[in-house]
């Protein structure tokens, strides 16, 4: 029983701290822009769309890290990173979701960048408002992990709470049928004929 209350509570805590994978290749460009990327740019961007396809986004955003690099003037490819380095930050913690945030800040200084070589006055809008999003995220990391952390702990002890009232419910529920079991057999062994103590009276009446 204790095992399974173990087991149990695992996975609840699970289910409840960690984000479900989300539909695949939710980050993919538009076919014209995905077409406008050099020859290797692309070729790396389709690696990661299969990544995507698995739903193994770290990996898919390597890959676009490296179609990135590959194509140094490519506007959307960097707000591509952008979108899936925020969302990669948002399932972790700590120095990792710091890193992702980093990674989301490198796209939108590259955009800025490209002012007059390809950024429109609406990409440079866009990267201006996401990186300033971005430092806000950084300066706040350590304050967002804490309360990830207390509210963690809050659903582990309301869970093992559960776990434990189920359990003692259960315990009083199969103490009460082995009571009323052995009730009922009592009351069956009387209703026989010559039951236990007419048995015994006739037994000494017949000595």
């Amino acid at each position: 029983m204790r095992r399974l209350a173990f087991a149990m509570l695992a996975c609840f805590s699970l289910a409840a701290l960690t984000a479900l994978p989300v539909a695949a290749t939710q980050f993919e460009m538009g076919e014209e822009d995905a077409e406008s990327l050099s020859e290797e740019a692309r070729e790396a961007y389709e690696a990661g769309l299969v990544h995507e396809d698995h739903i193994r986004y770290d990996e898919a955003l390597a890959c676009y890290l490296d179609a990135m690099r590959l194509d140094p003037t490519h506007v959307e490819v960097r707000h591509l990173v952008h979108r899936l380095a925020m969302r990669q930050a948002r399932k972790k913690s700590g120095k990792d979701a710091v890193q992702q945030l980093r990674i989301a800040q490198q796209a939108c200084q590259e955009i800025a960048q490209l002012k007059g070589r390809g950024a429109s006055s609406d990409d440079l809008r866009r990267a201006d408002a996401n990186q300033a999003r971005v430092e806000e995220l950084i300066r706040g990391q350590a304050e967002r992990d804490l309360r990830r952390q207390e509210m963690g702990s809050a659903i582990l002890k309301e869970q093992a709470r559960a776990i434990r009232d189920a359990i003692e419910e259960r315990q009083k529920k199969q103490k009460a049928e082995k009571a009323e079991n052995k009730k009922k057999r009592r009351d069956n062994n009387d209703d026989l004929p010559g039951g236990s103590m007419g048995g015994m009276g006739s037994s000494r009446g017949g000595g």
